[in-house]
């Protein structure tokens, strides 16, 4: 029909003016008029054509702003087609995974991305926003809405397409910045999400690759990133979900060998670091060995886990003002396991040293004041 000729017509010269990103208009000014536009085509071939032009414009655009608008667009376009009700026409196979592939690489540009310029900022905060929202929505929709293109693929895509970003380490950001995805999205979406199905398996792993990391030397601990993803991680599954995998490592050998280890060196006079930041780091370390110890159901292993734990911190030579503020974060939850022999014998011990050191003090005043 005349409709159609139409569209035939201005597909090629529109699609030529995506791809060059509408040679330098800010892309603010037209990429809410991109899905609009694309819907009243009535035509997924086209669309899909068009939508993988204006993804290819990204290429040109005149800064990291315009990019990063354009990437938004382009996420926005391909969840609505894969989402959208179909009627009596199903959308072929193709070409839906051919707008799942784009919104992937979509994905992967977000992750790729570190250091953002103030400039962007506000730019790089929208698209993490709408990625977030498709993330949640196509989670909740892949089994609900089975008239949708994306039903048809979407073990294809959270399986092989999605799982497959991770496989390649792209380091700490890469994994910070997919977690600020899933938890700025839940903060806004409360607990209504039935996320356990697809994201949570994520976010599992992306603990896990993470505190891979830091396994590989005895003098390796995270850094403020690496710590965020580990305690948001198990706060978003649950510390028993995070370890519910019969290959991976078990709570017990993260509580006695790297929480052990990185408490030992945030809490020992002997380390070289600055003490604030050690501080900190400490209790970083006490967060989380108190999230690990509380998935454990008996009192009795958790007070032997912690009794093994605290002797080998004290044998260190801890700091006392960090080891006090390690307290105050596991006794908000672990009072009574903290009661310990060994808890008591130390404490002994420091208010006998304190005793001796005063004496000795008041020995050497009254030894100075004689000699006068």
């Amino acid at each position: 029909d005349d409709f159609s000729l139409i569209l035939e017509t201005i597909s090629k010269p529109l699609g030529k003016t995506l791809k060059k990103a509408c040679y330098g208009a800010s892309a603010n000014q037209w990429r809410p008029r991109m899905l609009p536009l694309f819907v009243t085509m009535k035509n997924d071939n086209l669309s899909v054509f068009l939508i993988g032009c204006l993804w290819e414009g990204r290429t040109a655009a005149i800064g990291l702003s315009d990019e990063l608008a354009i990437a938004t667009a382009v996420a926005e376009c391909t969840s609505f087609f894969l989402l959208r009700r179909e009627g009596d026409s199903e959308m072929e196979e193709l070409p839906s995974r051919k707008l799942a592939s784009i919104w992937i690489e979509v994905m992967k540009l977000y992750l790729s991305l570190s250091g953002i310029p103030f400039q962007a900022k506000g730019a790089d905060e929208h698209l993490q926003k709408i990625i977030a929202q498709d993330l949640f929505r196509l989670d909740n929709l892949s089994d609900n809405r089975t008239n949708c293109a994306f039903h048809r693929i979407r073990d294809w895509f959270w399986d092989e397409q999605l799982l497959g970003i991770f496989n390649d380490p792209n380091g700490s950001d890469s994994h910070f910045r997919f977690l600020q995805l899933i938890l700025s999205e839940r903060h806004t979406a409360g607990n209504d999400c039935n996320t356990m199905d697809r994201l949570h398996p994520m976010v599992r792993r992306t603990f896990h690759s993470v505190l891979e990391t830091f396994q590989s030397s005895s003098a390796s601990v995270p850094k403020d990133n690496g710590y965020t993803i580990l305690i948001e991680s198990i706060c978003f599954c649950g510390a028993q979900y995070i370890f519910s995998v019969d290959d991976c490592i078990s709570i017990d050998q993260v509580l006695m060998n790297d929480l052990l280890r990185w408490i030992v060196i945030h809490t020992s006079t002997l380390s070289d670091s600055n003490q604030q930041d050690s501080r900190r780091l400490a209790e970083k370390d006490a967060t989380l060995f108190s999230m690990c110890l509380q998935a454990i159901p008996s009192q009795v292993k958790q007070q032997s886990l912690w009794d093994a734990v605290f002797r080998e911190i004290v044998m260190a030579k801890c700091d006392l003002a960090i080891l006090s503020a390690c307290f105050v974060v596991l006794s908000n939850v672990h009072l009574n396991v903290l009661k310990s022999e060994s808890l008591e014998q130390f404490a002994t011990q420091v208010g006998d040293d304190c005793s001796n050191q005063r004496r000795r003090l008041v020995e050497r005043i009254v030894l100075g004041v004689s000699l006068e």
